[in-house]
């Protein structure tokens, strides 16, 4: 609840809610995603595996796989905390983030099971090794990709490499949202202003992004920012990459990111939006539920997902905020040849808290995940740069709240992670072992229950 105070001011501002209720619908959010460590809890608590033989690793497996497979609106976990470590989330490249949080939780269970060893005086020997050898496997794996992606970026290929100019308004939150008005132009002047100063110093930028707002841009040819941002477009010879709002055919809007270069222009909508901001849950069978939470978005899902060419072989996909927490969803881009995930955002309704490390923690964990660089460009600050090793570009993070611009250079390696073939097969692997055990347990524990003439368990 700490960490997610953040949530609470953004959904009080945003949706219009009383800031008792919001923090009331984010504890609620908080009280389900604690339902899997309940359940551990109590499978724990009937099968006491630290007391038998593996016990390390059969508890490990029951916590990974009930927070892996858990349905939960934000997926995070414990393991997040590693990424400003690179060497030590390298496996996500193999497995996911299953894989990384078996190994973190299994560090840790080892380490119970030698204090427990140590405590009872019993022999403590093997979990030592297979600590010592958990580690070494994980920090050598990680020294090894480091330095191999490390080694592909120096010989950095110009049909490989991307110069992406960062522009960050931090354009305060209210005002104006009808981007038809005079005022909402002047945040939108802001990002013209600012985009052309950063092209004029850098002639060598191929592609500007800019990040999600609170002042809404039309997507529309009609609009009376379009044509500006057309012309400076072509005065530079530079792609935008833009935030904007399309109307949806069946009603309401999408959240859109616009691809304007000289001759035409290329359009994605997000497709998962952000439970009470974007959308309400279960609004079209309970339509009374808008008049409790009126301030909602009615914002429309996208159904394609969508490369952006750049140059050459490289591919451009967007992940609109909220996007970029989910593995799946970038999958199927990479998938389609993207190559460089660009993340737009606005942290700016979360304040001065810990939200937006969430999302630096994820764009290092998709980065590695796929072997792909990541940029990050939000309107409050936190943007950066990643690459494809997990490293976060030296000198492209923003400070929070600040209005500037970074030039960053991007390499997108040729070669994608083993995970992306692989997918989840370490996740199943893990539960058919896991599975196969347990019940091997139950079918030991009935037999002797059986022959001593006990209840049977």
């Amino acid at each position: 609840l700490q960490s997610a105070g953040g949530l609470a001011s953004g959904l009080s501002m945003y949706a219009r809610l009383p800031r008792g209720e919001a923090l009331l619908l984010v504890a609620a959010g908080c009280a389900w995603l604690a339902v899997p460590y309940g359940a551990f809890g109590l499978l724990y608590g009937t099968f006491q595996w630290m007391k038998g033989t593996g016990g390390a690793l059969r508890t490990a497996a029951c916590l990974t796989l009930l927070v892996s497979v858990f349905p939960s609106p934000l997926p995070l976990d414990s393991s997040h905390s590693l990424y400003r470590f690179p060497i030590l989330v390298q496996i996500l490249d193999l497995g996911g983030q299953p894989l990384l949080l078996f190994a973190l939780y299994l560090f840790n269970w080892l380490w119970v099971d030698v204090a427990l060893r140590i405590r009872q005086r019993r022999d403590y020997r093997s979990s030592s090794v297979w600590l010592l050898g958990l580690s070494v496997f994980v920090a050598g794996y990680g020294c090894f990709r480091v330095a191999q992606c490390q080694g592909e970026e120096a010989q950095h290929p110009p049909d490989r490499l991307l110069r992406i100019a960062i522009v960050q308004p931090d354009i305060p939150l209210g005002g104006d949202s009808n981007p038809h008005s005079e005022d909402a132009l002047n945040p939108f002047h802001t990002l013209l202003e600012m985009s052309a100063g950063v092209l004029a110093k850098d002639h060598s930028i191929e592609l500007v992004v800019w990040p999600e707002t609170p002042a809404r841009i039309t997507c529309e040819d009609d609009s009376r920012i379009r044509p500006q941002l057309t012309a400076i477009a072509a005065r530079y010879g530079v792609p935008f990459l833009i935030n904007c709002v399309q109307a949806a055919p069946g009603g309401g809007d999408y959240n859109t990111e616009l691809l304007l270069d000289r001759r035409r222009t290329y359009a994605y909508h997000k497709q998962r939006l952000f439970p009470f901001t974007e959308y309400i849950p279960g609004e079209r069978w309970f339509p009374g539920l808008r008049a409790l939470i009126p301030g909602v978005s009615r914002y429309a899902e996208g159904r394609d997902a969508t490369v952006f060419r750049i140059k050459g072989p490289l591919g451009v996909f967007p992940a609109i905020c909220y996007e970029a927490l989910f593995p799946g969803h970038v999958r199927q881009f990479v998938g389609q040849g993207g190559n460089i995930l660009i993340s737009a955002a606005n942290d700016a309704w979360f304040g001065r808290s810990r939200i937006p490390e969430f999302a630096i923690a994820e764009s290092v964990y998709q980065a590695v995940q796929y072997r792909i660089p990541v940029v990050r460009v939000s309107n409050s600050g936190d943007s950066l740069a990643v690459k494809a090793s997990g490293i976060i570009v030296p000198g492209s993070r923003t400070a929070a709240f600040t209005q500037t611009t970074r030039a960053v250079e991007v390499f997108a390696p040729r070669t994608r992670s083993p995970y992306l073939t692989l997918g989840n097969l370490f996740l199943y692997v893990l539960a058919a072992g896991w599975l196969i055990a347990v019940l091997r347990d139950l079918w030991k524990a009935r037999a002797r229950g059986g022959a001593t003439g006990g209840p049977q368990s």
